[in-house]
């Protein structure tokens, strides 16, 4: 399964190019991202909060192949576009399909791509971007390098809270070396986390929060949550800590070579 968060002017694209490497449509909703420029006073305006995260699965087949068309499609390797990241699945079972149309076409997308490198001779025509400049409508043709730089060895912490002690955690969280955060709101039913008051059946509020790092700083993080998480008035909240087998955000130092065509 590949999680992507973006700001949501990215997530229709991305999900485009998804589908069109073989996935079902992206699970959508919406979170909320941390990082240490929130504590950088002004500098905070800079930064959007509100992310969409999109959920893929997909055959193990076809993992790379959309793993590597989401990243592609969103500009993954460019500073402040996004960050994405794979996890294994052990055994799963879903009913999605796989592609989506509005009407009968000819010839596939497929089909017609190949048909297209046929003609050409070669794809790099592929990497061909169009952007629109201006409000006239007259688009330049650029041609850009979009090999990404994947991560491995990463590590994903994903701590389940009670809405009440979401701050403090977040604090606790960067404080301990976390290099960003996105969460969302969900509620626990049943259980010892409901009551009733009246005739209304009520749940508790949790906060979803993950972060991805490497192995060093997902350790620090443990240490501290078990450690000062008491002290903090963090009294209510579960953590694991799983490896991610691959990573595509901006990489400082990477340089994207770019030429007019």
């Amino acid at each position: 399964v590949t999680f992507c968060i973006v700001s949501p002017s990215l997530s229709d694209r991305i999900s485009r190019a998804a589908i069109n490497a073989g996935a079902h449509g992206p699970i959508v909703f919406l979170s909320e991202g941390r990082g240490l420029r929130d504590r950088l006073g002004w500098l905070r305006i800079t930064k959007e909060r509100e992310k969409e995260v999109l959920m893929v699965i997909a055959e193990e087949d076809k993992a790379d192949q959309v793993f590597n068309a989401m990243a592609k499609g969103g500009e993954l390797h460019l500073p402040g576009r996004g960050f994405m990241y794979r996890l294994p699945i052990d055994r799963g079972v879903y009913n999605l399909p796989s592609r989506a149309a509005g009407r009968r076409q000819e010839a596939s997308l497929q089909q017609i791509i190949h048909a297209i490198d046929h003609l050409q001779g070669h794809t790099h025509w592929r990497d061909r971007s169009l952007l629109e400049l201006g409000g006239d409508g007259v688009s330049t043709e650029m041609v850009t390098n979009h090999t990404s730089r994947f991560l491995d060895d990463h590590y994903r912490v994903f701590a389940m809270v009670s809405r009440s002690q979401l701050q403090p955690l977040v604090d606790l969280l960067l404080d301990s070396g976390a290099p960003g955060l996105n969460f969302n709101v969900a509620r626990a039913v049943g259980g010892a986390h409901a009551y009733e008051a009246g005739e209304v059946h009520l749940n508790s509020e949790y906060a979803l929060v993950r972060s991805i790092c490497d192995e060093a700083t997902a350790q620090r993080m443990a240490v501290a949550i078990e450690g000062d998480s008491a002290t903090r008035g963090v009294t209510d909240v579960c953590v694991s800590i799983s490896s991610v087998d691959r990573v595509a955000t901006y990489v400082p130092g990477h340089i994207d070579y770019r030429a007019a065509s």
